[in-house]
């Protein structure tokens, strides 16, 4: 076998679509699981295969994917998550790739494939159908992994099994929650950012995903950060992802409280006041 197979193939990648899926899509094409597609096509070991083919492409792997799938540098970009913004599917616990995935039933209804934004820290809801994400089956609440069961000693790409549970072997019906305006708002401007687009005239669209993931970040670890959250409003859980979107929402007003600008350049503030501030 050669270092680097070629596959003649006629599917595309779609615009907003994550490299797994497109390995998928072409799999299914050929009625072959990602497992076999992988292990043969692409030279991977065993283990290699079971691992997340979208964390694989921001390292050396992803030369190896342009050219057995034939597909520009500029297309692999395309498909690329930078690895600041990637919520990887592996799993310490288990040592696997089963981490949940967070998808929108009436996204994949429309067309089913995997969309980069679901792959990011920053997706929680649908910035097309303004509901949360799902990451379990609304029938027996067991996760939609990333890598579902096994079958022989080839584990199943989520998307293999859609939309029945592995665990209940029911079909998979949407339940939708709507999602709060506010986080639809940023989560649109997310969205947009992902696929280049400036999210106002004066800020560069991965300067704007960079400082909403770090801050999302803060709003998630960092005490002063959680605290401020806790204090946003009383006896009400604010999620990270609602903070960092009032906290982005004030910076981008005008006339910054100084509280504001601290905390989005990461310096000592007081947790009282960036919460007056953030809902003012």
């Amino acid at each position: 076998m050669s270092r680097h197979r070629t596959i003649s193939t006629s599917v595309p990648p779609l615009p907003d679509e994550t490299a797994g899926s497109l390995v998928w899509r072409i799999a299914s094409s050929q009625h072959r699981s990602v497992a076999d597609f992988c292990t043969i096509e692409f030279g991977l070991s065993y283990s290699q295969a079971r691992g997340d083919i979208d964390s694989s492409l921001t390292g050396k792997f992803s030369h190896r994917f342009s050219q057995c799938l034939r597909l520009g540098r500029r297309i692999v970009n395309r498909l690329r998550i930078a690895e600041n913004l990637l919520v990887p599917a592996f799993r310490p616990s288990t040592k696997r790739c089963n981490q949940p995935v967070r998808i929108c039933f009436d996204c994949l209804s429309n067309a089913p494939y995997g969309r980069r934004f679901w792959r990011t820290c920053l997706a929680v809801a649908c910035p097309i159908h303004g509901h949360m994400l799902v990451s379990t089956c609304p029938n027996c609440g067991a996760e939609i992994n990333y890598q579902e069961g096994n079958v022989g000693l080839a584990p199943l790409f989520w998307l293999e099994t859609w939309p029945v549970c592995t665990n209940c072997l029911r079909t998979m019906r949407p339940n939708p929650q709507r999602a709060d305006a506010l986080l639809l708002n940023s989560t649109a401007k997310w969205n947009a950012a992902l696929a280049g687009v400036r999210p106002y005239p004066w800020l560069g669209a991965r300067s704007y995903l960079r400082l909403s993931a770090r801050v999302l970040r803060w709003f998630t670890n960092v005490p002063d950060y959680v605290t401020a959250r806790a204090m946003v409003a009383e006896k009400a859980d604010i999620s990270p992802h609602v903070a960092t979107s009032l906290l982005l929402r004030r910076l981008w007003r005008g006339r910054v409280p100084p509280s504001i600008a601290q905390a989005a350049l990461g310096v000592s503030f007081d947790p009282c006041q960036l919460a007056k501030d953030m809902v003012s």
